[in-house]
């Protein structure tokens, strides 16, 4: 596979301090991740004696409660990786099944206690290029919100990946189900939505079982997500690799967790002599980006396309209007996004909002949709900018964060900054309110002159001469020339 690159903007140095130390080795990571254990038992220790995240403990207990040290080394061979024999069995037990991966199915298993993701992929040739680079991507990434390799193993024609979490569904399956609550509100009384929808959205979210608390409580859960999927690209990118096939069913949803998953055909560019690729493996045609369908060279701003693609339908779902709704807007290519661009400004439309962190939130996904490639922010400025549009909130507002997530105190010139962009909408408030009022003081106060009949003279019922001059009302071009030929 040839890779060259392209969009020089969204392939600017990063900071490095994010970047984990490369190459270390089994003995190294256990180390680590042994001091990450035992913090987390800690956390488990403090959060049990807040009494308001007691409601979240299940959902933390599954983020702390693995124990790294025992899953490097899931099979007791003091390795990750294990190459089985022809003749050996491999030492799990296979579960429910989970769903497709990009080359594979996906299937629930237990190791040690712990349940993980088993994913199977049937490697005829044996391991190859594409496989390898995806278990080393993964093993380079440590992230909260990007999916954990545990083990891998061959065994005959297979490969086999040990994931963690398992987790409830994607983000394409929730986006569903809370589409699916928004249209079973419009037609029938009371609303009838299936069981199994019923069960995902409660174990997502924290809500009663009644129906007016369910809808704002998904909308809660959907909407914290924003932050927590810019925090996982820019994590990403910052590491050099392009993820090219995002999409919410390459997103994870627990409770309290988000983790981007599937990297089978991510790219990593620190191997590559320039930072954009040839569009030999595309991803998902509907959230890719123009130049990834027309064949031309890409790069990390494909990635900002795909999650804006991502974000339009997250709002739309949190502004209580129906997939359908967008999906109209899309008559193009099967619903593509990059296809129907030249409608975009009725997508926005559809979405408008009165509250100021929506509006600038459309704004910020305007420019991550844009055509050109140099045009869309990089996922650094995405992060930076969504922590500016977040002090906008209000009481009454969802967060744009979860609780792993929440942004820095901001530096006291962006503070101000905010402030004063408060004020100053705060008084373009108080003159709407007083033009609006001057508006209709004008219109009560002043008498008004009717109109000159049409062929006839001009004979208005009150003397003309009682009217000020500052309240006479010119007549219209066609007017006066009718008052002229009467005369």
């Amino acid at each position: 596979m040839i890779h060259t690159v392209v969009t020089p903007k969204h392939e600017r140095k990063t900071s490095s301090s994010s970047a984990p130390s490369d190459g270390a080795s089994d003995s190294d990571g256990g180390v680590i991740l042994e001091e990450q254990w035992t913090r987390s038992q800690n956390l488990i220790g403090t959060y049990s004696r807040n009494t308001w995240l007691n409601p979240r403990l299940p959902g933390l207990r599954d983020r702390l409660a693995l124990s790294p040290r025992r899953d490097l080394d899931w099979c007791d061979r003091g390795k990750s990786h294990v190459d089985f024999k022809d003749d050996e069995t491999v030492p799990l037990l296979q579960g429910r099944f989970l769903g497709h991966g990009s080359q594979g199915g996906v299937y629930e298993t237990t190791c040690k206690g712990i349940t993980l993701a088993w994913k199977k992929r049937h490697c005829p040739r044996g391991i190859g290029t594409k496989e390898r680079g995806e278990i080393e991507i993964l093993k380079r990434l440590s992230h909260q919100h990007i999916i954990k390799l545990i083990g891998t193993y061959t065994h005959r024609p297979f490969l086999g990946l040990l994931l963690w979490p398992v987790a409830v569904c994607d983000l394409a399956t929730f986006l569903e189900d809370i589409d699916a609550l928004i249209l079973a509100y419009m037609p029938r009384e009371p609303p009838t939505v299936e069981d199994r929808v019923m069960r995902r959205l409660h174990a997502l979210c924290t809500s009663k079982d009644d129906w007016p608390d369910l809808f704002p409580a998904a909308v809660r859960r959907l909407s914290r997500s924003f932050g927590c999927l810019t925090s996982a690209i820019t994590y990403i990118h910052g590491q050099r690799i392009r993820h090219k096939d995002l999409k919410p069913s390459n997103v994870l949803l627990s409770h309290d967790g988000l983790w981007v998953t599937d990297f089978g055909i991510s790219t990593d560019l620190a191997a590559l002599a320039t930072t954009g690729s040839e569009c030999v493996e595309r991803g998902t045609a509907k959230y890719f980006a123009p130049e990834v369908a027309i064949y031309e060279r890409s790069g990390r701003s494909a990635d900002i396309f795909s999650l804006g693609c991502m974000f339009l339908e997250m709002v739309a779902l949190c502004r209580g209007s129906s997939l359908q709704d967008l999906r109209r807007l899309r008559p193009a290519e099967n619903f593509s996004f990059q296809a129907n661009l030249h409608l975009r400004r009725e997508w926005f439309t559809l979405l408008k909002s009165r509250q100021i962190r929506i509006q600038h939130l459309l704004c910020e996904i305007e420019q991550m949709i844009d055509p050109d490639p140099e045009m869309r922010p990089m996922a650094s400025e995405l992060m930076e900018h969504l922590g500016l549009i977040e002090q906008f909130q209000t009481g009454s507002d969802t967060p744009l964060y979860g609780y792993c997530c929440t942004p820095q105190n901001l530096t006291p010139r962006a503070k101000r900054e905010i402030d004063r962009l408060v004020a100053r909408i705060e008084d373009l408030k108080i003159q709407i309110v007083e033009r609006d009022e001057e508006i209709n003081h004008l219109r009560n106060s002043t008498p008004l002159v009717p109109p000159p009949p049409i062929g006839g003279d001009f004979t208005p019922s009150f003397s003309m001469n009682r009217l000020e001059p500052s309240t006479y009302i010119a007549p219209t071009d066609s007017h006066a020339l009718r008052l002229a030929f009467s005369r």
